[in-house]
């Protein structure tokens, strides 16, 4: 979560041992593609892409991480984009037939 990385990213540089890595938050967000209908919406939002496991997509010009998995307990897939991306990629995917629920 967005409010523990900078501990997150502390806990985790005292275990780096090399001298060209280093850590950076990143500011993204995700957005989970719920439901039996959770394919297709992905397929016409990023142009037909029918991906099985993780790929790397580009939904309305943005580049998005596609993991395969819902949280709802049914079919579905979490997608990750800059940020900056999310509201395209958000009315793209609306676009395409998703309807928002809400975590509840």
């Amino acid at each position: 979560p967005a409010h523990v990385a900078g501990a997150a990213i502390a806990a985790l540089e005292k275990y780096i041992g090399a001298d060209d890595v280093e850590l950076e938050p990143v500011e993204a967000v995700l957005v989970g593609l719920e439901g039996a209908g959770a394919a297709a919406v992905l397929a016409a939002a990023a142009g037909g892409a029918t991906p099985s496991g993780l790929a790397a997509l580009e939904i309305a010009g943005q580049a998005v991480t596609c993991a395969p998995g819902g949280v709802a307990g049914g079919p579905g897939v979490v997608l990750g984009v800059d940020a900056a991306g999310a509201a395209a990629v958000w009315q793209a995917l609306r676009a395409a037939g998703a309807e928002p629920v809400g975590f509840e």
